[in-house]
């Protein structure tokens, strides 16, 4: 007949319980009073990579582990902040509002209402009436000629054009020129470079999206009220460093 007994953690005192190992690896104690952890600055974290280290961050003393190998902050029941973020206002052309925070991907992987979304004070059902995803860019062509040395564009059709776009497809519209304004009454953006000649009426021009952030897509335009996302809310904050 085999026996197994623990095998206690303290040299000195062999029939401690405070402190020992069981058969099968567990770690056990009876002690009441605590159990101090690594603690260090962040410079001091491990240079080796394994999920579940558990240490004290002394630079900005709090626990922390390595959780899908990246440290992050074991959390207590103290209330975190929720961000707001003010997309701009629509405009009845406009269906696609962002980027989104970046730091907040965790809640754009998870899914559409893992972000609150509002127009104005109106709440928006996720997967209804908006889907988060990436920005597609937008074809329209020219209402009438654009000629040299203009800034101004005039279009046949203005959704989703929006300032801070990419303007491409003429040779005449130099690299770089993005839309520094856009007017929905006379169809018309404003771009930040001068046309280096003169561009037919009918040309296809296309509007890219400079980030390749995760974005909010109403199912229709939205109307002249303000756009906002509530990030946060469901407990997914910004990875800390």
């Amino acid at each position: 007949m085999k026996y197994y007994k623990r095998l206690s953690m303290d040299p000195h005192n062999p029939t401690t319980n405070r402190l020992a190992m069981n058969a099968d690896g567990e770690i056990v104690t009876t002690s009441t009073n605590s159990i101090q952890i690594p603690r260090g600055t962040k410079l001091q974290r491990p240079t080796d990579v394994i999920n579940g280290q558990l240490r004290y961050n002394t630079d900005n003393d709090w626990l922390e582990a390595r959780i899908g190998l990246v440290w992050q902050k074991i959390r207590t029941v103290t209330p975190a902040s929720i961000t707001v973020q003010q997309l701009g206002n629509g405009n009845n052309e406009v269906s696609t509002f962002g980027p989104l925070n970046p730091q907040y991907s965790a809640s754009y992987a998870a899914g559409d209402a893992n972000v609150m979304v509002y127009i104005d004070n109106v709440y928006q059902i996720p997967g209804v009436n908006y889907t988060l995803g990436s920005a597609s860019s937008v074809t329209t062509t020219l209402s009438q000629t654009a000629p040299v040395s203009t800034t101004t564009l005039f279009l046949n059709n203005m959704t989703n054009i929006v300032a801070g776009q990419t303007v491409t497809g003429s040779t005449y519209i130099p690299l770089g020129t993005t839309v520094t304004n856009v007017s929905t009454v006379s169809n018309s953006v404003h771009i930040s470079n001068q046309t280096s000649g003169a561009i037919s009426s009918g040309t296809s021009l296309l509007f890219s999206f400079n980030s390749s952030g995760t974005y909010i897509n109403f199912t229709g335009t939205v109307p002249f009220k303000p756009v906002v996302a509530i990030l946060g809310m469901d407990g997914n904050f910004p990875p800390y460093p």
